[in-house]
């Protein structure tokens, strides 16, 4: 039985030109016996530490692959419990006339998603409250949801007036006392299919490096025929 062991090596680091990471693919390992065709060949301490390998399986490389090494700079996702599978661990719910609670299995499945609206004259609040790192360089909040409607037909629809069934997904700026609307949808939209988001740029225009925010999904119901929100796989990979 034969496996392959792939090894990282970086190479000249302070030359643009040469600023690659280098992959390489060693074959022909014998996993039962550790031995290879392969030659030895000495890797630097980097290699070993990222592989964990013993300096004893080092072989030569049958080929190697170049990456960008904008690659190096791996993404900290700020979001805790993003995929609910905990429950609300991590996240501040509220809701005001509605008895379910807002965290619960998506309907014919036992995947955990938020489920937001659902009762009429509702006010259901979903946030998670985090610190964007002061030199982040890329910080971009995606999620996906799913609305299920109650009433079929097109309706009057009048957010800031309370008419109709409606999702805000907000930030709050706890460092600034600011809050800026992100996006919003309401039950007049087609309903019945998960969408995925568009990514939001937490950088600019407003930049939040160095803030405290609030991430905040809130939907408002009004008295008939109420719209479910789903929220699932929200998500803020940060790099700095």
């Amino acid at each position: 039985y034969h496996a392959a062991v792939w090894n990282l090596n970086i190479t000249n680091p302070n030359e643009t030109e040469q600023n690659w990471h280098e992959a390489y693919a060693c074959n022909d390992l014998n996993w039962a016996t550790g031995t290879s065709k392969g030659s030895a060949l000495e890797r630097p301490w980097f290699t070993l530490w990222w592989t964990g390998e013993p300096s004893a399986l080092s072989f030569a490389p049958c080929y190697k692959i170049y990456l960008s090494a904008s690659l190096k700079d791996y993404p900290e996702e700020l979001i805790k419990n993003g995929h609910f599978d905990f429950g609300s661990t991590y996240w501040d719910t509220s809701r005001s006339h509605c008895n379910s609670p807002i965290v619960q299995n998506f309907p014919a499945t036992t995947n955990p998603v938020a489920a937001l609206g659902a009762c009429s004259n509702n006010t259901d609040t979903l946030s998670q409250t985090l610190t964007i790192p002061a030199n982040a360089t890329s910080a971009r909040l995606s999620f996906r949801y799913l609305l299920l409607r109650s009433l079929a037909s097109p309706h009057s629809i009048n957010c800031a007036a309370g008419v109709g069934d409606c999702l805000f997904v907000e930030v709050f700026d706890v460092t600034t006392g600011q809050t800026h609307l992100l996006a919003s949808h309401n039950d007049n939209e087609p309903g019945g299919v998960w969408n995925s988001a568009n990514e939001f740029n937490l950088l600019s225009p407003v930049n939040y490096a160095g803030h405290t925010i609030k991430v905040s999904f809130r939907t408002e119901t009004d008295q008939t025929y109420p719209a479910t929100f789903y929220i699932d796989d929200v998500s803020l990979p940060v790099i700095h």
